[in-house]
């Protein structure tokens, strides 16, 4: 769907990443030009970006044209992940490879990275999670995950971790 300038403001969002919740759809700021070429209003834009990405906080935001999807780092990508126990958790997967990835569960969100650098990180995210669902050896991997996004050659963002 083509969006012009008549776009509907409640259709464009914009938060602190620090603010990310369950029900966000999100996407990290990096490219002014391009939300404008989407066809957002530059003042509305400029009023939103002074609102959320202040210091060291991301402003994040909702991709209007999803396909392809912006060739450019921390595409946050909503998910539905299905673990090893066979239990359902919405989350999220950043950029198509899901280099990271959050899971909430239990009123929180774990994140965890598929680099090496991010083991131990990883590794409590992982004791954190189970302590929350009260359940040591609960059987997180493998882990499926998939999107509603298309990739490149249209096939569904999915994948095991």
């Amino acid at each position: 769907m083509p969006i012009t300038s008549e776009y509907q403001p409640d259709s464009f969002a914009m938060k602190s990443i620090a603010d990310l919740h369950a029900t966000d759809f999100v996407r990290d700021y990096t490219e002014r030009q391009e939300i404008i070429d989407w066809g957002v209003d530059s003042a509305h834009l400029d009023h939103l970006l002074a609102q959320h990405h202040t210091g060291n906080t991301h402003a994040v935001y909702t991709v209007l044209k999803p396909h392809p999807l912006p060739d450019r780092m921390r595409v946050y990508i909503r998910s539905r992940f299905t673990t090893a126990n066979r239990d359902c958790f919405d989350g999220y997967v950043v950029n198509e490879d899901a280099y990271c990835y959050s899971i909430f569960a239990c009123g929180r969100e774990f994140s965890f990275g598929r680099d090496r650098v991010l083991d131990e990180f990883s590794i409590r995210a992982l004791a954190d999670f189970r302590a929350a669902l009260n359940a040591p050896e609960y059987k997180l991997f493998p882990l499926r995950y998939e999107t509603e996004i298309l990739d490149d050659e249209d096939r569904l963002i999915a994948g095991v971790i």
